[in-house]
């Protein structure tokens, strides 16, 4: 398929659904924004593990004064912010994965059995950057596994998400586009549809389990 073939196939399907298929009532710019919007609204509600697709990595950038800003990452600010961080690995101490903590935890750091160093290397996001206590120095590589944001679709432009989602993707941009132009019936319909998707996958989804994953938060836990 070239560039831009999934995202035409989604504008037909669409304008299928909205009963529009020659752009008489919604035009092509409106349903590529309502797409847009949709992405965002899909990958919100989805628990983490569908978006592998927008899964990247930055290797071995420096800190300044142990921290490094979620703006300075190579992707820019991860999806869902501090949310969008997966794993944090240390890039001067033999590699070794850093455990997150969450700030009301980091009291616990006081206990000398439990003090953070070179044993045993932290990592906490706050106001925007990403917080280690690693034993080592200020300006330290580290390695971030994080989300990016979606790609912004357009005309030759393709949704990076997975295939499988898009339906709920065209879900939600039905529901949209119906409730601007006040039927409000058809787009609780579309939203339905959509959400039964959503929490029908959330729920089958198995995390990630072992030694270290839930220290990782590799997940996002829907439930609590």
């Amino acid at each position: 398929m070239a560039a831009g073939d999934v995202t035409i196939s989604l504008l037909d399907e669409l304008g299928v659904r909205l009963e529009d298929p020659k752009e008489r009532k919604y035009t092509e710019k409106v349903k590529i924004q309502a797409l847009n919007s949709a992405i965002l609204h899909a990958c919100i509600e989805l628990t983490n593990g569908y978006l592998g697709e927008l899964e990247v990595v930055d290797t071995s950038t420096p800190m300044t004064a142990f921290a490094l800003p979620l703006s300075a990452l190579a992707s820019g600010t991860p999806f869902t912010g501090s949310e969008g961080v997966i794993m944090v690995q240390n890039g001067s101490t033999g590699g070794r994965f850093m455990t997150r903590m969450k700030l009301e935890d980091l009291k616990k750091l006081e206990n000398s059995i439990l003090a953070s160093g070179t044993t045993n290397l932290i990592y906490y996001v706050y106001a925007g950057s990403i917080n280690c206590k690693n034993g080592g120095t200020p300006t330290d590589p580290i390695v971030v596994y994080y989300l990016k944001n979606p790609a912004t679709v357009a005309i030759g432009t393709d949704p990076d998400i997975n295939t499988a989602l898009l339906d709920i993707v065209v879900d939600l941009a039905e529901s949209l586009l119906f409730a601007a132009d006040d039927d409000q019936g058809r787009a609780d319909d579309a939203l339905s549809s959509a959400m039964l998707q959503i929490d029908f996958l959330n729920a089958m989804y198995i995390p990630p389990f072992g030694i270290g994953t839930e220290g990782d938060k590799r997940y996002r836990n829907q439930t609590a």
